[in-house]
Parts: structure tokens; C-alpha cells; sequence
């Protein structure tokens, strides 16, 4: 239900974000200071993304490291019903959490991807431009 507007707002963003690159590349040099002012307060948008893909894959490494601890425990002088417990948890904690919205996982990789395709649309529009 979701899907279809976050891929929507996720697609404007990262088109935006490629018209921002462009605009960083043709304009810098020649842009007053209140333009320049503007255009390092629109790089925000990187720092922000970064900081949620950073929380994502923080709590992706957090939760992959319960099971770590849950595999180092003494259990071996357990009763029969807490190693089953213990089982039961270890089972749960196999795959790791991860905060995903419409199927795109906040982490590392997704930085890392709308960056570099930004990166290189931005560079193929200045190229058209200037040929």
C-alpha cells in the first residue's frame, strides 16, 4: 500500500538530487554568495542520507551480533526447557534487523548506489552540455 508512493518519492528524490549535482557543476563558479550559501545548505541532503543509512546498518550489525552472544553463552549446564528457549531464540535472531521501507533497506549499499547513480547522471548531463 505504501510501495507505490515511497517509490515515487524515492525516484523525485534522487532525480533532484542529480538536477542538484548538475547545478553544482555548471553554476558554482559564477553563483553569488547567497547562491553559494543555498547550494552547500542543498548538500545537507547527503548528510542526511547518510545518517539514516548509518542508523540502518547500525542496527543491521547490532541485531547480527545478538546471535554472537547468544552462541558464546555457558549452555551447556542448562535445563532441558532453557536450551530449548535458547533454540528458539538463537532461531529468531538468524537473520538480522533492518530497518526496509517498500523494500529498499536503509544501509551502506543504498548510499552508496543513489550516490554513485546521481553522481553519474549529473556527469552525463554536463557532458551533453558541453559537447
Amino acid at each position: 500500500m505504501a510501495k507505490m508512493p515511497l517509490l515515487i518519492f524515492g525516484v523525485l528524490g534522487v532525480l533532484s538530487y542529480i538536477g542538484l549535482l548538475f547545478l553544482y557543476i555548471t553554476a558554482y563558479e559564477n553563483a553569488s554568495f547567497v547562491l553559494k550559501l543555498r547550494m552547500w545548505m542543498s548538500a545537507a541532503t547527503v548528510v542526511i542520507l547518510a545518517s539514516y543509512c548509518y542508523a540502518g546498518q547500525t542496527l543491521i550489525d547490532e541485531s547480527s551480533c545478538v546471535f554472537d552472544c547468544l552462541a558464546q553463552c555457558s549452555w551447556h549446564n542448562w535445563d532441558a526447557k532453557n536450551k530449548q528457549i535458547l533454540l528458539i531464540f538463537m532461531a529468531n535472531c538468524v537473520k538480522p534487523c533492518s530497518l526496509a521501507f517498500a523494500g529498499i533497506v536503509l544501509n551502506y549499499n543504498l548510499a552508496v548506489s543513489v550516490l554513485r547513480t546521481a553522481c553519474s547522471y549529473a556527469l552525463v548531463l554536463y557532458n551533453l552540455r558541453s559537447a
